[in-house]
């Protein structure tokens, strides 16, 4: 129960705010194309590479907490 208590919340944050985020402005890139000006196709492209950073992030941080030992 203790970790599913602070596990948890680290992983719904990743859920939440990186995937989102990623899936997002990829769903931008791939379907939009050609409807996108290349400002906006670089900025979904530079936020995509921030997603996968973020997600990369709160993985990171709940591996550490794992490894931690007590």
């Amino acid at each position: 129960r203790f970790v599913g208590n602070i596990f948890g919340s680290l992983l719904a944050a990743e859920g939440v705010f990186a995937f989102f985020l990623e899936g997002g402005f990829l769903g931008l890139m791939l379907f939009g194309g050609n409807r996108l000006g290349p400002r906006m196709w670089l900025l979904a492209t530079f936020l995509v590479a921030f997603g996968a950073h973020f997600s990369a992030l709160w993985i990171i941080m709940a591996n550490s907490w794992m490894q931690t030992p007590a």
